[in-house]
């Protein structure tokens, strides 16, 4: 029997909309993406050499909004905030204070909403970074619990435990070698940091075929084989930037920098990633953001009307901007936080964190992202 107009009417639209659902679907699952209605903070440490502990208009975290760089708030830190880590939902502020007597520091958890401290561990030390989507946070080579700061495991001390993918639990670190084995920290390793187990090796070869002394940071990337990596030959004046493949041995690209205190940042498709040149500020040479495209390995400088002293750096969320700001981990590097386009890596927006009474500039601290409480 034939249909009836009713009928072939009624199946099309089921056609439709199966079609509809299908690509739904598939959009859904293409990749991470951020939703719209999320906003983004971005968290400043900043102090002043000359400020004391009990300076209430300084010694502070600056929270800005990420999108338009408008200052929201901020928060009263004892101390220098060295370093901020937010937890993937945005609750939680996770800060390893820094003083002048360069002793063992204090690792705080701040409800990002309330301001209120949780709870504070003494004697931490090392970058925090989060793993495993925020099931453990690191602190040097010590995982920690979140919820409390309690220890979980110390990583062995013949590595020296680095960074690598948020939601992974697999991190660059580099192996403590000796002079008979190309030098010192001159091997690449990957750990998984809820076993301590190691997996693959890189020692970064030059064009001239020498290897590298020594690193100085190296960072994962997610496809969890390649690893992004900044050392040195004989001394910082001999810097160099590598991608190495830990699976192979092999040394991928190589670029020269002029000195290795930077940092490595990896976008959220890990297409491109940015590592700094911070320069030597008393020599006269200017820090630099260097975007590599990690498909081409093609390098990008920005215009030289827009350089400036940076090491730290971050993608920004929304991965058409990054943010730059001076090395953290001393309290007399004084600079302003850049915003740069990745397009052009042309300056949208520079941010000096106010509150000072001080003539000279503030310090800027550790710097951080998430979502907003």
């Amino acid at each position: 029997m034939r249909p009836n107009s009713y009928t072939m009417i009624i199946r099309s639209l089921i056609a439709v909309l199966a079609v509809f659902f299908t690509l739904a679907d598939f959009n859904s699952c293409s990749g991470p993406s951020k939703p719209k209605d999320v906003k983004y903070n971005l968290y400043v440490g900043a102090t002043h050499f000359y400020a004391s502990p009990e300076d209430s208009s300084f010694n502070r975290i600056y929270i800005y909004d990420a999108d338009s760089l408008t200052l929201l708030d901020s928060i009263w830190q004892a101390h220098y905030a060295q370093d901020v880590a937010v937890s993937p939902d945005g609750r939680w502020l996770f800060v390893l204070d820094f003083t002048l007597t360069h002793g063992p520091r204090t690792l705080w958890k701040i409800n990002a909403q309330t301001r209120q401290v949780a709870w504070s561990r003494s004697g931490r030390s090392g970058r925090l970074r989060f793993q495993d989507n925020g099931g453990v946070l690191l602190a040097g080579n010590d995982v920690l619990d979140p919820e409390d700061g309690s220890i979980l495991r110390h990583l062995s001390d013949s590595l020296v435990v680095l960074w690598g993918p948020g939601s992974g639990t697999k991190v660059a670190a580099t192996v403590r070698g000796s002079l008979t084995e190309y030098g010192y920290d001159s091997v690449v390793t990957a750990v998984d940091v809820t076993s301590g187990e190691r997996s693959g090796r890189f020692v970064a070869h030059l064009p001239s075929g020498l290897p590298l002394d020594h690193f100085f940071t190296a960072r994962l990337h997610p496809d969890q084989r390649r690893v992004l990596a900044i050392g040195v030959l004989g001394s910082v004046y001999n810097s160099w930037f590598v991608v190495g493949d830990l699976l192979t041995g092999q040394t991928l690209f190589t670029y020269r920098i002029n000195f290795p205190r930077g940092e490595i940042a990896i976008n959220s498709d890990s297409s491109l990633a940015v590592f700094t040149d911070p320069g030597v500020q008393g020599f006269g040479e200017s820090g630099i953001p260097y975007l590599i495209d990690l498909r081409t390995y093609g390098v990008i400088t920005p215009p030289p009307a827009d350089l400036a002293l940076a090491s730290q750096v971050r993608f920004l969320p929304d991965n058409r901007r990054i943010v730059t700001a001076p090395a953290a981990e001393h309290i007399w590097s004084g600079g302003p936080v850049d915003v740069l386009d990745v397009a052009t890596l042309k300056r949208q927006k520079r941010v000096w964190p106010t509150g000072s009474t001080y003539p000279t500039p503030p310090s800027v601290g550790g710097i951080g992202i998430g979502p907003r409480p």
